[in-house]
């Protein structure tokens, strides 16, 4: 009787210390990611990489249908949005400045940026070649270009000897480095920009 008494006890104990722990183990609090230095960093190669791969996920996403129906658009110099063939040889031929942001529509920074790059398209409409690219639409483009995270914009005048003013200069960061572009020289920044910083920097390739 003591035997029973006794193993009756220990699987009551057990039983307790199992749920404690799986009670436990729920309720464990997760470390919170420590996004406080991550405000320029957006899109990482990897995903950049794999959004074809993500691509049928995305599809579904209301957000992106409205991408593809804007990207649907003819690809002409006046209208912002970057066709699916599009690439830097047909934004050359109007022979203006040219300005890229390639974008993502899952990207917080880029959501930030939207509004900027639609002021900017109908501020200088005309004047420069100002094109939004979604590299789930046009990842071919996006991968060609060397695109790695996104925002990133590439800025491209006309003149070769070209150089940023003191004032372009200021607003510039270590983000900032020049490329060559289909033999053209131009410039590449990855990362948020605010709007007046677009301006500023559109101003100079317009006018420099």
């Amino acid at each position: 009787m003591k035997n029973n008494k006794s193993k009756i006890i220990l699987v009551i104990s057990f039983i307790v210390i199992a749920v404690v722990f799986m009670f436990f183990i729920k309720n464990k609090p997760v470390m919170p990611i420590n996004n406080e230095n991550n405000s320029n960093t957006t899109k990482t190669e990897e995903s950049v990489n794999n959004s074809n791969n993500s691509n049928g996920a995305d599809t579904n996403s209301s957000d992106l249908n409205s991408f593809k129906e804007a990207y649907k658009e003819v690809d002409k110099e006046d209208v912002l949005f970057a066709g699916k063939d599009a690439g830097f040889e047909k934004f050359f031929s109007y022979n203006k400045p040219v300005f890229v942001n390639f974008t993502w529509v899952e990207c917080a920074p880029c959501k930030e940026m939207a509004p900027y790059i639609d002021n900017t398209f109908n501020k200088f409409k005309g004047k420069a070649v100002v094109k939004d690219v979604e590299v789930n639409v046009n990842n071919d483009f996006a991968s060609q270009a060397g695109i790695r995270v996104t925002p990133t914009q590439i800025f491209i005048p006309l003149k070769e000897d070209f150089k940023f003013s003191d004032k372009a200069q200021s607003v510039m960061d270590e983000y900032f480095q020049e490329v060559t572009v289909n033999g053209k020289k131009g410039y590449i920044h990855e990362g948020l920009l605010k709007e007046n910083e677009l301006e500023i920097l559109i101003s100079d390739i317009i006018n420099g």
